[in-house]
């Protein structure tokens, strides 16, 4: 993921400063312009910074301080509790938890500090920011020093050849766990339409057996693959219908077939009543002529009905 900025000039003692300003109540940018000595553009910068982190939000009306940058600026004078404040921030503020996170994954707690260097290095690659040295180098201090507001470290400015850096904690990597927690597991996918068609269909079929099972001597079962026209499936269960509709009563039971490749919805109910059929269907079912065939299934049925009879009698 890619931003195009981040923070250069702020610092936690600046932010804590706004806060404390804005806990009696919002201000437009302009009057914290004239009303906070930091001047314009440190200001922007910090009220930047503060929204990231949570401690200011900024709406029409104004800038104004959030619960957590008010408690903040409460514990400006004890840097232990600020700790818990900061360490929310961090969580909450998308570029510096990505940051945070590609620098843990980096092992960076093997040379017990996180550098000036590391922090640019992230910055222009995980990150893609792109900006001079110097506009970078700033931003990466700001994030070092945002750490250790965090209690994730001491500050140490570069001296003598020596990087400014992060001296971690020696719980460094118990301290992020939590700020740079894993992303919530993705739902299991969905099956393919064609898939779901399939199953419904099944599904549907095969309820409606243990009633007629139920009501029948007789011991009726389908097995089907999931590719048969809805159609004919429909046809077969309307001859079963009616070869036993003089025997048994049995109560409605919806079919209710969804297929996603023609967009057609079909329910059928075991007393024969059809709604909602595809325009081919509907010209089926009230064509005169398709009266043969389901007489052709009833009387298949009826013959093997008469068959099952002789052989009892025997």
């Amino acid at each position: 993921m890619n931003f195009d900025s981040t923070p250069k000039d702020a610092s936690d003692e600046h932010l804590l400063e706004l806060c404390e300003f804005l806990r009696e109540g919002e201000h437009s940018r302009e009057e914290l312009y004239d009303a906070i000595d930091q001047g314009r553009t440190l200001v922007s910068d910090n009220i930047r910074y503060g929204i990231g982190l949570g401690f200011l939000e900024e709406s029409e009306d104004g800038i104004s301080a959030t619960s957590r940058g008010i408690e903040a600026s409460y514990n400006q004078d004890n840097p232990a509790d600020l700790v818990d404040q900061f360490q929310s921030g961090l969580q909450e503020y998308q570029l510096y938890n990505i940051v945070l996170k590609e620098l843990a994954s980096n092992d960076v707690s093997e040379n017990d500090s996180i550098t000036k260097s590391d922090v640019l290095k992230v910055f222009r690659t995980a990150v893609g920011l792109e900006a001079s040295e110097k506009t970078l180098g700033s931003a990466a201090t700001t994030f070092l020093q945002t750490l250790a507001a965090a209690g994730l470290g001491e500050y140490i400015v570069g001296r003598g050849g020596n990087e400014t850096r992060l001296e971690l904690d020696e719980e460094f990597e118990e301290l992020i766990n939590p700020i740079v927690e894993n992303e919530p597991d993705q739902p299991d996918p969905q099956p393919r339409q064609e898939d779901a068609g399939s199953q419904t269909r099944s599904k549907a079929v095969d309820s409606l057996i243990p009633e007629v099972q139920s009501s029948n001597p007789f011991k009726i079962s389908l097995e089907l693959s999931g590719s048969e026209d809805p159609s004919e499936v429909e046809e077969l269960i309307v001859a079963v219908r009616r070869g036993l509709a003089l025997d048994i009563d049995v109560s409605e039971s919806n079919i209710n077939n969804e297929s996603t490749d023609n967009d057609e919805s079909t329910e059928i109910d075991v007393d024969g009543s059809e709604e909602n059929l595809d325009p081919s269907d509907q010209e089926k079912n009230s064509n005169p002529d398709n009266e043969s065939e389901a007489d052709s299934s009833d009387s298949s049925l009826d013959t093997f009905m008469g068959t099952r009879s002789e052989a009892d009698e025997e």
